[in-house]
């Protein structure tokens, strides 16, 4: 059915004829050559000239004066039913629900491209100079804006996706039949969505509660919806009619009032006026809150927060109950707000405030005296692992030790003693040599030669067999060291000594020895410095040795993977891990180098001198 400018209805009939009805008479469509029309006819329209158009399945008809001038073929036969709108910027749209839009223009019908994501199942269609083109489907509502494709569907705010059409009232509103009930979306909110189509527009949505029938589709009714003459909307269903006046629709301007009922605690409740005891290891907590709403109490909506559990407002939701498990002791404030059936919020909020009782394990108490004993039993642990590591280091050195005493026991007994046997032969011989005899002197300066070497070699089995070496020997053998190596090189070299000097472990005493002399041969060769700086430091924790320079520091390759062919750093590492000391180097270019090596007192220092370990707080 359609009704033109002069008020004239026409109708297609599903006999296959056109007639108009006007001044209470009945007059069939014929065609040029007077004959009556058999054709189904999906659509009618007039255009500005009003030239009266009809849609059949496979052709476009346009008419006048109750004639049919021209039928021109469609490009696409159309499958069920099919839409016929004039375009505001001149020729009309033609829309078929499962085969698109195609727009006839000058006696050409061209088809236009539709967006991937729209399903052939287009159920209604608006046209008019705000929105050249709107087509209601069955995957939400499509917007043609002569250049793009808008699409406003579930994901960007509309309620359902599938609609079966669309029309707007006298103030421009849009008003979409869909299968979650009738629709409608203000003016001010579908020119927001025209200037803004990544927006989310709001819609009052009429639903059974409000008496309105939801719509599937799967009719051939043209059109779906009206605009009476007083503003009424009239929608066809192909099973029943509405009506809805939208100049006189009710809102509900009155918010509801909203408190919290009760708190029930696995089965057990509690009033929500005071600050309610929750018992220990409460499994399931349940809050139940309310607001009367006289209207549609159906579709009253709440939204809620509960402080120091959630973290953001949850809803809006129609249940009046909240539920959480297993909530953690403390203390917790349950907020909640709601809505009437129109939307309108509630600005005052409810709220309920509730403590969760600790079971003695979950005391701040109880975990500072976990973490303390956790601590005990960490700080345990670790001295067992010193007195362990501290041991085998020691096990090591007595084993050292003891092999030197060998050493030195298989020289003195073997070596020394044979030797002093051929110098005491050498004695007898010289004795029997004339005494101005050129070789007797020669003799003597040999067996004085020998003497020497004999004390030598004493004094050096005598260091073997000492477990200890004297509390000055290191620092006087680094400076001897220094000294030494400044005589061939411009640098200047200085000791300091930082503490009470102690005795130290003789095998710990010549490996510190050697690592810091090596470092000082590397400073005054390689570093070109001005400046040469030994420090040794007896601290009651350890003992700290440490060499720096000013020259131009040490490349990072060379630091960590030393000179290719040079052995230096690598043995420097090797003896620290031996006495299991730390050992570091830091440098940077022109800035100077500094090598330290650390070693605990329990390992540098003999037992005698140091603190015992009995006098932690922990025993073993």
């Amino acid at each position: 059915m359609f009704q033109d400018h002069s008020g004239a209805l026409w109708f297609g009939l599903d006999t296959q004829q056109m007639v108009v009805y006007e001044h209470g008479s009945v007059e069939n469509v014929l065609s040029r050559d007077g004959h009556r029309l058999n054709e189904h006819i999906y659509a009618i329209c007039e255009d500005q000239s009003h030239t009266i158009l009809a849609l059949t399945d496979a052709k476009l008809l346009l008419i006048r004066d109750r004639r049919i001038l021209k039928a021109i073929e469609l490009p696409t036969r159309l499958i069920g039913r099919g839409h016929l709108l004039p375009n505001a910027g001149g020729g009309i749209w033609i829309v078929g629900a499962h085969e698109g839009v195609m727009l006839y223009q000058s006696d050409v019908i061209q088809s236009q491209p539709l967006p991937t994501l729209m399903q052939p199942l287009i159920n209604g269609v608006v046209a008019d100079g705000a929105d050249p083109l709107l087509l209601a489907t069955a995957n939400g509502l499509f917007r043609w804006t002569g250049k793009r494709w808008d699409v406003l569907n579930e994901t960007s705010g509309l309620p359902c996706n599938h609609l079966s059409g669309a029309i707007k009232d006298r103030t421009g509103s849009l008003w979409l039949p869909s299968n979650c009930g009738l629709l409608k979306m203000e003016a001010l909110e579908l020119q927001e969505w025209r200037e803004h189509p990544e927006s989310r527009p709001s819609f009052t949505s009429f639903d059974a509660l409000d008496g309105a029938r939801s719509s599937n589709g799967g009719y051939f009714t043209q059109p779906t919806a009206s605009v009476g003459p007083d503003g009424k909307l009239w929608f066809a269903t192909g099973v029943v009619i509405q009506m809805i006046d939208p100049d006189h629709v009710y809102r509900n301007l009155l918010p509801p009032p909203v408190h919290v009922d009760q708190l029930i605690a696995d089965n057990k409740s509690f009033q929500p006026n005071a600050l309610a005891q929750i018992p220990p290891n409460t499994r399931n907590l349940e809050i139940d809150y309310t607001a009367p709403s006289f209207s549609v109490p159906q579709k009253v909506q709440f939204r809620y927060f509960l402080e120091g559990h959630d973290k953001s407002w949850q809803g809006p939701v129609t249940r009046r109950q909240a539920f959480y498990t297993d909530l953690p002791p403390g203390k917790y404030r349950f907020h909640v707000v709601a809505c009437n059936n129109d939307g309108v919020w509630n600005d005052v909020v409810a709220v309920a405030a509730f403590n969760v009782e600790p079971t003695f394990y979950q005391t701040f108490w109880f975990k500072a005296l976990m973490a303390i004993a956790v601590l005990g039993v960490l700080w345990a642990l670790y001295l067992l692992r010193l007195k362990q590591a501290t041991a085998n280091v020691h096990e090591r050195l007595f084993a050292q030790i003891e092999e030197r005493e060998r050493i030195a026991r298989e020289l003195h007994d073997t070596l020394l003693q044979g030797f002093h046997g051929i110098t005491l032969r050498m004695q007898g011989v010289t004795k029997n040599m004339p005494v101005r005899d050129p070789l007797r002197k020669m003799m003597e300066e040999v067996l004085d030669r020998g003497d020497e070497v004999l004390r030598e070699a004493r004094q050096r089995v005598r260091n073997l067999r000492r477990r200890t070496t004297d509390e000055n020997e290191l620092p006087d053998r680094l400076t001897k060291c220094g000294q030494e190596l400044s005589k061939d090189h411009a640098a200047t070299f200085t000791l300091a000594i930082v503490g009470e000097p102690k005795i130290l472990e003789s095998t710990v005493q010549d490996e510190a020895y050697r690592i810091a002399a090596e470092a000082l041969t590397n400073a005054f060769r390689h570093a070109s410095a001005s400046k040469i700086e030994a420090e040794v430091t007896f601290d009651s924790s350890s003992l700290r040795i440490r060499v720096r320079d000013n020259g131009v520091g040490i490349d990072e390759a060379v630091r960590s993977n030393g000179h290719p062919g040079h052995w230096g750093l690598a043995g420097m590492r090797e003896r620290a891990e031996a006495i299991r000391a730390q050992f570091n180097i830091w440098s940077r270019e022109s800035a100077g180098t500094e090598v330290e090596l650390v070693i605990q007192a329990a390992i540098a220092y003999p037992r005698d001198q140091r603190k015992p370990i009995e006098s932690h707080p922990f025993r073993f």
